[in-house]
């Protein structure tokens, strides 16, 4: 179609374009239904039934599932103006505030202007002191308490860590009470409930739930306030980030964040930031389990690597193994393992018609077994340049991709290589035999059961 067609025509033309095949229901509730039971396996079917491009048609609504890692480049990055968060994060939204994750058009680009400059790699790789001490405190901990020889969850464990070490690095002071965690897994409870069901209550509304949401939010606020007001009374080191965030001013008007903004920028950075890396690393410690191997590989880099307890960011970057270890987890369970989009005018994906208001989605899980080799093995050597040199852009996107790509990457990559390598220098972490773990795609993709495991010193 011309590039000079006018609007008219171009609907026009779009309208005489096929939808995509694909299954059809009477209503989202029939679908949603096929989904609960295993909904990762579900999409799989679809994409291997009806190809890369897959038109779910639920009454009047229409859902896509695209499957090509250039259809994911369209969506994110060419065409992305085309497409936004869509009803299902605006959902999350209500309750978790309008920050970074959750705004659409300029208010976004103004707020990734703000928060980009405070993760940048050279301001991340400022605070590896404070992650390397965070992650010998834990160690020690595991190495008091009754942890060493006996069975645990593993899951909770990496999702205390992953909170205690965004908050230092953040705020330059401990995490508050066990209490804060609590309320943070609360928070994170209740966006599974707002995501994994078609219809729910508006926020405001006050059943029973909505309250309990209300009183849980209202204490995660109070807790972030807190810290932000200690940090800004002392320059200590690891408020670094925040300090740089408070100082930020829009590029074009001068302005700095509100109160409300930066209140909301941290909920974001907390709550989200902190949920994918300790499910990247609870499944990164559940492959490593099942792969003598590359565990033994793991040990001799951080070995030969690591000089003593507190790391320096040169260190972090020298252990290349564990970083591909990082990388190749997220390839096969990513934590964000669905993308969920909606037009907000019609396009055409792979020469299908797709409608103004269809939801479209983009799934790591999908994409990162569809052009790889052996796609079901874990393989941490497929991320070496050499082989990774002519792997289809957009085939591997865990953070996502184009200008909406997680502005937190690089602290994620490196607080998770970090984690392990310190981890594999002082304990042995075997998962317990006969326990299955198997995805739970709610939120983020979570071991279902958890990971139970058991710990031996060295």
């Amino acid at each position: 179609m011309s590039a000079a067609a006018t609007p008219k025509a171009r609907r026009s033309g779009l309208r005489s374009l096929p939808l995509a095949p694909g299954p059809r229901y009477w209503t989202p509730f029939s679908f949603l239904r096929e989904l609960r039971a295993d909904l990762p396996g579900y999409l799989t079917a679809l994409w291997r039934e009806y190809g890369d491009v897959v038109c779910i048609r639920m009454g009047p609504l229409r859902s896509y599932l695209i499957a090509r890692p250039e259809h994911v480049g369209q969506v994110l990055v060419e065409n992305h103006r085309s497409y936004e968060k869509g009803s299902l994060f605006a959902k999350l939204k209500t309750a978790a505030g309008d920050g970074l994750l959750f705004s659409e058009g300029e208010r976004w680009r103004r707020r990734r202007r703000w928060v980009a400059p405070a993760f940048s790699r050279s301001q991340v790789q400022g605070v590896v002191p404070v992650m390397g001490r965070v992650m010998q405190e834990c160690l020690d901990r595991w190495a008091r308490e009754p942890t060493v020889d006996e069975s645990f969850d593993l899951v909770p464990e990496m999702s205390r860590l992953a909170l205690d070490m965004v908050c230092r690095a953040m705020f330059g002071s401990e995490t508050p009470a066990l209490a804060f965690h609590r309320r943070i897994d609360e928070a994170i409870a209740y966006a599974n409930y707002l995501i994994t069901r078609y219809a729910t209550p508006p926020y405001w509304v006050p059943t029973r739930r909505n309250r309990a949401a209300r009183v849980t939010i209202a204490g995660v606020h109070a807790a972030i306030r807190d810290m932000v007001e200690s940090a800004r009374a002392q320059r200590g080191e690891g408020a670094e980030l925040l300090h740089r965030l408070m100082q930020t001013r829009d590029e074009e008007t001068g302005a700095p964040m509100s109160e409300r903004e930066l209140l909301d920028q941290m909920i974001t950075l907390l709550v989200a930031g902190h949920e994918t890396t300790a499910m990247a690393l609870s499944w990164a410690f559940y492959l490593l389990g099942q792969d003598a191997e590359a565990t033994a590989r793991l040990r001799a880099e951080a070995d030969s690597v690591l000089r003593d307890d507190t790391p320096t960011a040169l260190e972090v970057m020298r252990l290349e193994f564990a970083r591909s270890v990082v990388k190749e987890s997220m390839r096969l369970y990513p934590p964000v393992w669905a993308l969920p989009h909606q037009a907000v005018e019609a396009d055409v994906i792979g020469g299908f018609r797709v409608p103004r208001k269809a939801m479209v989605t983009m799934s790591p899980w999908i994409l990162h077994r569809h052009p790889w080799e052996q796609p079901e093995w874990f393989d941490p050597d497929r991320f070496r340049p050499e082989r990774s040199r002519d792997r289809p852009r957009y085939a591997y996107f865990p953070f996502g991709a184009g200008g909406r790509s997680c502005v937190g990457e690089d602290f994620a990559l490196l607080e998770a290589t970090l984690v392990l390598a310190m981890t594999a220098r002082r304990f042995d972490v075997r998962p317990l035999p006969g326990q299955p773990v198997e995805p739970d795609p709610i939120l983020t993709l979570r071991p279902r059961n958890g990971v139970p495991v058991r710990i031996a010193e060295r």
